[in-house]
């Protein structure tokens, strides 16, 4: 597994202990490694978002639930550093989700006028909903996104109110409730989420809350800062430990998934503790053994961020312009791109984000 990451080598527990020491002076390295895992992690994120073929697509999208966890945890890590420059960190976090918010409802909101128009439904269905309380609501209190197309808006909406929270409890000088609060998110996460079938959870008439700031983002952040601030402990551990978690937690996931429909209790499968210890364990992998060269140029390290950062973006409206249109002038192809779903949504997004990468490339001659 070590080229996943353009010739990564695993890095023994003292070569880590000399890291985290130095950081006591100096801010913690680039670690180029992490930019790698944000672009492996993409094609599950498109598979969650958009679907897998065959009859096991379902369990297998679900599975991908994983990845956006690890980007909420590689977030935390990074931007909860116990450091002056944290408040700093937060607030570029806010600007940054803040504006690919903004973005994302503009597109989401943009393509589904243009899925009314093309379906000839009608606009004021649309505009109605906008006007709804209830609507308005769920969008922008449980992120939950209403109409067609546009669901993953979900990631970016809840990222962005975890930032604001942390950057409040760090103006307020309240960081000492990082770990009561990420107990309590993790409690509410699992209690209206996975196991809201078990205890009968109810708001609003709804049988579970979506995934939003409070349960995903904020629990998992959190987590993503105490893997910081554990790092000179959770480091002597041997890498197999982490690893064996990788699969471990896909094979809990499923258990919990069957358990929960079996007994009549399966409510969601947007988590389950499995797959959070997936995404805890391969993400401790990555950041405490995976180490590369600062100025190596492979591809996934040094383009990594900027073209999972542009698959997400235009994912959803890459999906639109597949489907929609086939849909009104080529049904059999339109039924076909929608079986495939992730599997063609991110080939084409790969290609696109790569594409403007290489063209943009300020080193390029």
């Amino acid at each position: 597994m070590k080229n996943l990451f353009q010739k990564g080598r695993t890095a023994p527990a003292e070569a880590v202990q000399t890291e985290i020491a130095a950081e006591e002076t100096e801010p913690l390295p680039y670690l180029p490694a992490a930019d790698a895992l944000k672009f492996w992690l993409m094609p599950f994120v498109c598979v969650l978002c958009f679907g897998f073929p065959t009859r096991y697509g379902g369990n297998v999208s679900a599975l991908c639930g994983f990845a956006p966890l690890c980007f909420f945890i590689l977030s935390g890590f990074f931007a909860l550093n116990g450091k002056e420059t944290e408040r700093d960190r937060l607030l570029l976090g806010v600007i940054r989700s803040g504006v690919m918010f903004a973005i994302m409802f503009g597109v989401c909101l943009a393509a589904n006028v243009l899925y009314y128009l093309l379906t000839g439904a009608k606009l004021a269905a649309l505009f109605s909903a906008l006007t709804s309380k209830r609507v308005l609501f769920n969008i922008f209190v449980l992120c939950a996104w209403p109409f067609s197309m546009g669901e993953s808006i979900w990631f970016i909406q809840s990222l962005l109110y975890a930032y604001l929270i942390l950057y409040c409890l760090n103006r307020l000088g309240l960081r000492r409730l990082h770990l009561p609060l990420m107990i309590v998110c993790a409690v509410l996460m699992l209690l209206t989420g996975e196991l809201a079938g078990v205890f009968g959870f109810r708001f609003l008439g709804a049988p579970y809350l979506p995934p939003n700031g409070l349960t995903r983002a904020l629990p998992y952040m959190l987590l993503g800062g105490l893997m910081r601030e554990k790092m000179a402990v959770w480091s002597e551990k041997k890498a197999w430990v982490y690893l064996i978690m990788i699969p471990l937690g896909l094979a809990l996931a499923y258990g919990e998934f069957t358990l929960l429909s079996l007994t009549g209790r399966f409510i969601t499968a947007s988590h389950a503790v499995g797959l959070g210890l997936t995404a805890f364990g391969l993400c401790a992998w990555v950041l405490y053994y995976i180490r590369i060269d600062p100025y190596y140029s492979g591809f996934a390290c040094v383009a990594g961020r900027p073209i999972a950062r542009r698959i997400y973006l235009m994912s959803q409206l890459v999906a639109f312009l597949l489907i929609v249109p086939m849909s009104k002038f080529f049904p059999r192809g339109a039924v076909f791109v929608q079986e495939l779903g992730g599997l063609i949504v991110y080939p084409v997004c790969l290609g696109l984000a790569s594409l403007y990468e290489v063209m943009h490339d300020p080193t390029a001659e």
